[in-house]
């Protein structure tokens, strides 16, 4: 009994995730309320109170749903024991990056964080959990790059955190910008060269790495 109890509480917790992503990405954060997330949901708004406080908590949830899949990635170039670093850092962005392409859901967030919410006011604690990811993800990125200089995959002299940096930039700056003209990005066909010229910098240009 407890387990079907669990079971109906983690199905009505998906299906109000699932009603906010699609009413947020389409009317954006501010225009949808809470009773608008329960009618599109077919449940009381009362449902959504068993589960989420607010829509901040409702949005944070959705951010965290889409970063789940990517913690094994993430934790095959961070383990010190990894024998390709690098490679591995260059598989986790490039799944990032096709993922925000290829996957509804991923990108939907992605559209809803960037484009259809204002950080402020009620928000204000998405835009801390958004600062958090954001640090988390260099710590992760200078973890990978400090592994890589252990295995001799970069040079001595890379100023490691400006280089982990220069690598978040530039993922989080390609997603931006596929979200506002995404007919001028293909992630499936160029991804694979843009990750690589990426890392080419850190391989095989000291002299580029040494002004990092």
């Amino acid at each position: 009994m407890a387990k079907r109890t669990k079971e109906a509480a983690q199905a009505t917790r998906s299906l109000l995730l699932d009603s906010a992503e699609s009413l947020f990405a389409q009317y954006g954060v501010s225009h949808t309320s809470l009773a608008d997330i329960a009618d599109a949901a077919g449940l009381t708004r009362g449902a959504i109170y068993g589960h989420f406080r607010n829509k901040a908590d409702l949005l944070e949830a959705l951010l965290e749903r889409t970063r789940l899949p990517l913690e094994a990635l993430i934790g095959a170039y961070v383990d010190p024991q990894a024998l390709d670093p690098l490679a591995a850092m260059q598989r986790a962005i490039l799944v990032c990056l096709h993922d925000v392409q290829c996957d509804a859901r991923r990108r939907r967030v992605f559209e809803i964080v960037f484009n259809r919410c204002e950080l402020v006011d009620e928000m204000a604690p998405v835009a801390g959990r958004m600062r958090e990811y954001a640090s988390e993800g260099l710590a992760n990125l200078e973890r990978g790059l400090l592994n890589a200089k252990r295995r001799n995959q970069v040079p001595q002299a890379l100023d490691v955190p400006l280089a982990a940096a220069l690598l978040h930039a530039q993922v989080t700056g390609l997603i931006r910008d596929s979200l506002l003209v995404p007919q001028r990005f293909d992630f499936v066909r160029d991804g694979p060269r843009m990750v690589a010229a990426m890392f080419e910098v850190l391989r095989h240009a000291p002299e580029c790495a040494a002004m990092i």
